[in-house]
This record gives C-alpha cells, sequence and structure tokens, in this order.
C-alpha cells in the first residue's frame, strides 16, 4: 500500500455517525473552535511569560488527544496516527538536534564571538547608506 494510501486511511478512517443534525454540526464547530483558541492562548501565554515553548505544545498535544477522543477515536488509534506522524519527520527532527548541538559548541567555545568580532574588522562607515 503506498503512502498516501496510509495517510488517507488515517486522516479520514472516522467512525461514521447516522445523520448529525445541526446542532451536533455547531456543537462541533463550537468545540474545535474552542481547542484551536485554547491551544493559540497557551502558546501566547508561554510566550508572553518568557517560558519555554515545549509546555505550550505539551498542553496542545493533551488538548488534540483529548479532542480527537471526543470525536470518538480511540487512544489507541490517536497515539498510533501522533506515532506515525513523528516517524515521518524523525530525519528532520535528528538534523534540527543536531544542529542545535553543533551551535551550542560553537556559543560555549566562542567561534560565534570571534566570528562577530572578525567580521566586524570588515564594517566600514561607507557601506551604509547614511
Amino acid at each position: 500500500m503506498g503512502r498516501m494510501a496510509k495517510a488517507s486511511r488515517l486522516c479520514y478512517n472516522r467512525p461514521k455517525v447516522q445523520g448529525p443534525g445541526p446542532a451536533k454540526k455547531e456543537e462541533d464547530a463550537m468545540l474545535e473552535a474552542l481547542t484551536l483558541a485554547a491551544f493559540c492562548g497557551g502558546l501566547a501565554l508561554c510566550v508572553a511569560l518568557g517560558q519555554s515553548i515545549l509546555y505550550a505544545l505539551t498542553f496542545g498535544l493533551v488538548l488534540f488527544l483529548l479532542y480527537g477522543r471526543r470525536r470518538g477515536f480511540s487512544w489507541g488509534a490517536l497515539l498510533g496516527s501522533a506515532l506515525s506522524g513523528v516517524k515521518t519527520v524523525r530525519n528532520i527532527l535528528f538534523i534540527f538536534l543536531l544542529i542545535g548541538m553543533l551551535t551550542a559548541l560553537w556559543r560555549a567555545g566562542g567561534t560565534i564571538p570571534a566570528i562577530v568580532c572578525a567580521a566586524g574588522a570588515l564594517i566600514r562607515r561607507r557601506s551604509f547608506i547614511c
């Protein structure tokens, strides 16, 4: 089975609900909007308080898992879908980890300040529009 077929099966294989009325659709739309607003609010709060956004991302993961559970998905399906997403981007995450380690080593070793000092000597007043 191809990648697209697997992805579409995971995304669109929801439990079928027979004939939800207009009130149910409005309730679902309201719950979806509240979930997204709560996540955005948590993210904004972490940024405003100067906290790590990992707290907001963890809050969002829990929030979206609860939303998926409310929509009728099992815990196994939700966690399996989350792990499938992580497996899809694991190479990118690994590269981000390597870049973070490399830049931390550069900062600790004084490489970045040395580059800034060396580049400072190249800046001339006539290079800028006054």
